[in-house]
């Protein structure tokens, strides 16, 4: 996750006079900024018809790896290729270099130098900006495109991408009606934190906004409707919010219902487009948008707020893709506050097999998940789940407390959480990711939690 931005000029004169890639086995998908300390990887593709022997294959660029032999890849397979060797789960690896957050080149070439395939991915431009501070990936649209027009990209539709699987799957032929859920009330959206106003441009996808803070809906100096903030901010006159989403396979003539509350007065935009104004109220805000021509990947949401003649500033939204020729389905209830994932026991210190000194030790199998609900309101996490490295879903009226925990263990829920690393991930009553923990047992995670006798805590329940 480098940040150095020097010689990218001189990258692109050494890549034009380099041969064409012969686009076999290519590019798929890049996790170069991956949140809460996960790893990096790529994932490559098949795009032939026929196996393709990948065995000594090197990838270079940002990062070093040579593919072990006897390395196979069946037709429209994937290989993911990361920096914590089996994580994600049947990643190879591990590579030696740092994906750079500000661009980088990457190249594939066969074991006797032929060049397979390349990318110069960006952060700015036309490249998606999201992958960045998200822990969206950058994803490609169509795994048989080619990998170096920025056009072909977008940021994942969910935080740590689909390593091993396709980006963007297509709905079921049978789901009816199409619809998807891009997010959820009580998200994180990005605000302009100083009281500037932004810049030309702001409403638009390509905007630079990564000094823009980040906090959960509702997000204001006041409540909404009875609802305190779960992001307080400070009294202004206007705020200004951003928030990416991606419109994936399976939403034609696509509609967005935007649900969510409203305190002020608000204009809201898509890709720079005023698509409503919102005139002054202080309740649920309910709105239909019409985008026919919206077209698949990543796209921008951007909201003023003005207080106007009110007294306080409150916003918060869910917001759900609708095919037009489908019955349109609200989505979810609005919540009332983000719940995270705050502490993990996943290796108990081992204890002794019996009271006898110097006896032999056994692992001892004890192992627990906290949820933590940050806010001032309760949650209703009823329906909700624990998914990934174990399984468990919460009781109907489950509620967490304002400020609250909820603790389940290794009695509770089934699979178990492991000891060398994985990925446990927390599901909303829509299946909506609400929050998600890849851990490790080294490199930049505490060593002492696998088996050294203390958990894994989040040391910020509002940090990722």
């Amino acid at each position: 996750m480098r940040l150095f931005q020097l010689a990218s000029a001189f990258v692109l004169t050494i890549t034009a006079a380099s041969a064409s890639p012969d686009c076999v086995v290519t590019f798929n998908e890049i996790h170069y900024a991956p949140s809460g300390g996960g790893p990096e990887w790529v994932e490559l593709h098949n795009q032939f018809s026929i196996p393709v022997d990948v065995g000594g294959w090197k990838l270079a660029g940002g990062m070093d790896f040579t593919i072990p032999d006897g390395t196979t890849m069946q037709p429209g397979a994937h290989l993911v290729v990361s920096n914590a060797a089996g994580n994600p789960s049947g990643a190879v690896g591990p590579f030696t270099g740092i994906l750079d957050n500000a661009g980088e080149e990457l190249r594939l070439n066969t074991r006797h130098g032929r060049l397979m395939d390349q990318v110069i991915y960006d952060n700015t431009g036309a490249w998606p900006a999201e992958p960045e501070g998200t822990g969206a990936t950058l994803a490609k649209l169509s795994p048989n495109s080619g990998s170096e027009p920025p056009q072909n990209w977008a940021a994942s539709a969910q935080a740590g991408g689909t390593p091993g699987a396709e980006n963007f799957p297509a709905a079921p032929a049978s789901a009816s009606p199409a619809q998807r859920i891009a997010f959820t009330a009580g998200s994180v959206w990005k605000y302009e934190q100083t009281g500037a106003t932004p810049p030309p441009g702001w409403t638009q996808l390509g905007f630079q906004d990564g000094g823009w803070s980040y906090g959960a809906g509702i997000l204001g100096s006041a409540d909404v409707a009875g609802t305190s903030p779960a992001t307080p901010l400070p009294p202004r006159p206007v705020y200004y919010f951003r928030k990416a989403f991606v419109l994936p396979n399976g939403i034609t003539l696509p509609q967005l219902l935007l649900t969510g509350r409203l305190r002020g007065e608000a204009w809201i935009y898509l890709d720079g487009v005023e698509v409503v104004h919102a005139t002054p109220q202080n309740a649920a805000l309910n709105r239909l948008i019409n985008a026919p021509a919206l077209a698949l990947g990543s796209h921008q949401l951007a909201v003023k707020v003005s207080a106007g003649a009110d007294t306080g500033t409150g916003w918060d939204a869910s917001l759900a893709l609708v095919s037009m020729d489908t019955a349109v389905t609200a989505p979810p209830a609005v919540l009332t506050g983000p719940v995270v994932i705050n502490e993990l026991l996943y290796h108990k210190r081992p204890q002794y097999r019996s009271e006898v000194p110097a006896a032999a030790y056994v692992e001892n199998p004890e192992e627990f998940v906290e949820l933590h609900n940050y806010t001032v309101a309760d949650v209703n996490i009823g329906g909700w789940r624990l998914s990934d490295s174990v399984s468990y879903t919460f009781a109907p009226n489950t509620i967490v407390p304002a400020g609250g925990f909820v603790v389940v263990n290794q009695t509770q829920f089934s699979g178990s959480l492991g000891d060398g690393g994985e990925r446990l991930r927390l599901r909303d009553a829509s299946d909506t990711v609400v929050d998600e923990v890849p851990w490790a047992d080294g490199g930049r995670w505490p060593e002492a939690a696998d088996g050294g006798g203390v958990s894994l805590e989040l040391k910020d329940p509002r940090s990722d």
